[in-house]
């Protein structure tokens, strides 16, 4: 058979384009078939080496294992049987886990379950490795209305965070500590309206902070929203807290000496930031730009998480500093990062296990490669876009300032360098990635830009030369 030049340079085309999707869909890979319904909490284990992860799942890898489950690198195990064992209904979703730890060489885990394995267990209780156990000092005497949100493990103590009125017959208002054998209760201020639902909690500058939702405009002196902090026997606003009516801390972390909050809430409302921002110990202030939903919706984050000095953030979001990432975003202080791949619905966990990154959530497919809830990163150092040029040795050596001015600013902008650059890109985006003003600049070190259609708001100038950004942030009033 004889094969024409021009089909012969089809084939390759077709191939070509075949191994690029391919690679790419490759930097995402399943674990087996990974489960049945949606995975909620994931914790990598140093002492006994396996990643845990829980859920409202009753299959794994097409393995009857409810709840929650193992993994070694290469397989899928179950903890006995699960998460609401004694639940007869072994096809039905058993309640959620919402937090798992290590503490004094067992494995804790919190939620609103009834049950672990084959024991009444209210909430809580531990994994030996073996054999489910509950407190030797039950906390519930039951699940209704009682649920374990968080853990945090604070000077060889296991600080216990979910939303409840009493503990072990104490009142003890959403927070207890545990030291193996005693329940201290450390309730929120009894002032505090309604119910109070705990999320995250971390020791930062001396003092421990507690996120979640829950609200007093009554406090002594200033109102709390959604965090407070504890130091010297005595509960302390956190400048106020959030801002809006439906706003919610649910993951921080403490990275390079600042004390990073995430969630639900966004500068519309009147906080410093969309959906993340830092705390000082005595000031608030943004991080990037935050992040945001598509066109405008919902942005939140759902987790945060570090490694390598790095930040990682995952949730609804689809843009990071004004540059499209969805639902994972690394942030180091400096540059918001994505790492590329299209998840069909939300990313809502994640964790580095043996140095590699793995992601949970509600998503079924990633690049059209079917994962079920579950995937691990293959990409390795591979980023797909970043919010700033520095690693750009051209725009290094030709920008040693970018000046956006007046800022803020009403009418008109002009952007300045030091220096010339020569074939790139200059757009404004809106915070929800919009691209309002898009001009390919030839030879220029100087451009003014009419502003005066734009709403009041954030807006980013982005300087594009390849697939680098370089990003300032001006405000229009």
């Amino acid at each position: 058979m004889v094969v024409k030049k021009d089909s012969f340079s089809f084939l390759l085309l077709i191939c070509a384009l075949a191994l690029f999707n391919n690679a790419r869909a490759q930097h995402w890979q399943a674990l087996g078939t990974g489960f049945n319904f949606q995975t909620r909490v994931m914790y990598a284990d140093t002492l006994d080496n396996y990643l845990y992860v829980a859920g409202r799942f009753y299959k794994t890898d097409n393995k009857a294992i409810k709840g929650i489950a193992r993994w070694n690198g290469f397989q899928w195990d179950s903890l006995a049987s699960g998460i609401d064992g004694l639940a007869n209904a072994p096809n039905y979703p058993p309640q959620n886990t919402l937090a798992i730890t290590r503490f004094q060489n067992k494995l804790y885990v919190g939620g609103a379950f009834a049950s672990l394995g084959n024991i009444p267990a209210r909430s809580i209780g531990t994994w030996d490795g073996n054999i489910w156990d509950t407190l030797s000092i039950q906390p519930f005497v039951t699940n209704i209305s009682n649920a374990v949100g968080a853990f945090a493990v604070i000077d060889n103590e296991l600080y216990v965070g979910g939303v409840f009125e009493t503990v072990a017959g104490m009142p003890s208002k959403s927070l207890f500590k545990w030291d193996g054998t005693t329940i201290t209760p450390m309730g929120l201020p009894s002032i505090l309206d309604g119910a109070a639902y705990v999320n995250a909690i971390c020791k930062y500058d001396g003092e421990i902070y507690i996120g979640g939702n829950f609200s007093s405009p009554l406090y002594p002196n200033d109102t709390i929203q959604d965090i407070i902090r504890y130091s010297n026997g005595h509960w302390k606003s956190v400048a106020g807290g959030l801002k809006g009516s439906l706003s919610e801390i649910a993951s921080m972390v403490v990275y390079n000496g600042e004390l990073y909050i995430a969630g639900s809430f966004s500068l519309s409302e009147g906080n410093i930031g969309n959906y993340i921002q830092k705390w000082n110990g005595t000031e608030w202030s943004d991080v990037g730009g935050g992040v945001m939903g598509s066109n405008g919706t919902n942005g939140q984050i759902t987790k945060l998480f570090i490694y390598d000095n790095k930040i990682y953030a995952v949730g609804v979001f689809s843009y990071a500093g004004g540059i499209s990432a969805e639902h994972i975003a690394t942030w180091d202080g400096t540059n918001w990062c994505a790492l590329g791949g299209n998840f069909d619905n939300v990313v809502g966990e994640g964790c580095f296990y043996k140095d590699t990154l793995y992601v949970g959530g509600g998503f079924w497919t990633v690049d059209g490669d079917s994962v079920n809830y579950i995937a691990k990163w293959t990409g390795g150092d591979y980023v797909d876009t970043c919010g700033n040029a520095t690693g750009i040795s051209e725009m290094k050596k030709n920008i040693s300032s970018l000046t956006v001015y007046p800022n803020p600013a009403n009418n008109q902008i002009t952007i300045d360098y030091t220096g010339i650059l020569k074939d790139v890109i200059i757009e404004i985006k809106s915070t929800l990635g919009e691209t309002l003003y898009s001009e390919k600049l030839e030879m220029q070190a100087s451009k003014t830009i009419d502003i005066s259609a734009y709403s009041n708001g954030v807006y980013f100038i982005q300087i594009q030369k390849s697939n680098q950004i370089l990003n300032k942030k001006f405000v229009k009033q």
